[in-house]
């Protein structure tokens, strides 16, 4: 933990042992990476896109923008052609200033930039969620419609001025109150089977 109740995932075993899992794999040029936290960790992107696709999934579970910022350098051994993020609901939910969470973004970006000059970059907007399945989960009640739509807005301006493509994510699972369409949560945060179909069909147009 970190001041103010923050889940540093640094400290956990689980992302240090995804950390070192990662940073052993061989490495090959040409790849899409999928960079983010467990909705990301959880979805068999290649099989849900018909193995079209060379996608290395780096989500780890609980991860925010502070823990990516930490782990970002291995991203310099792939030589991606494509780099797909998805980070926010965890800031959202340990209640990270928003101002720190776009600082930890833009820094992101730019070592990406750095360390896969060609790669192309594409920030996703953070999913919605169904309140009436996480009304007692304390984190998830930071989660607010309002808080998400502010941090999507935020998202599109530095996409904007860092040039990378913005992904409406959002979009494609929220009804017309800002919450998450219950067919695709079993837990109102995390997607089930038909959640992620819907994400990767949408991606599909990207890659």
């Amino acid at each position: 933990m970190r001041g103010g109740g923050v889940i540093d995932p640094v400290l956990t075993d689980r992302w240090n042992f995804a950390c070192d899992v990662f940073g052993n794999v061989p490495a090959c040029d040409g790849v899409i990476i999928m960079l983010g936290d467990s909705l990301t960790e959880n979805t068999p992107f290649s099989e849900y896109m018909s193995f079209r696709h060379r996608v290395m999934n780096r989500g780890i579970s609980s991860d925010n923008t502070r823990g990516v910022l930490q782990r970002i350098g291995e991203a310099s051994r792939w030589n991606a052609s494509k780099v797909f993020i998805l980070l926010g609901t965890n800031d959202i939910g340990n209640g990270i200033p928003l101002s720190e969470s776009m600082s930890n973004y833009r820094a992101i970006i730019g070592r990406i930039r750095e360390l896969s000059p060609g790669a192309g970059v594409y920030v996703q907007a953070v999913f919605p969620v169904d309140h009436k399945k996480l009304a007692d989960n304390a984190r998830c009640r930071r989660r607010t419609a309002a808080a998400i739509r502010a941090f999507n807005d935020r998202l599109r301006t530095l996409a904007d001025e860092t040039g990378c493509e913005f992904v409406d994510t959002w979009g494609i699972f929220a009804d017309g109150d800002g919450e998450m369409d219950g067919a695709c949560t079993w837990d109102g945060l995390h997607l089930n089977g038909a959640g992620m179909a819907r994400w990767c069909g949408f991606l599909e147009q990207y890659m």
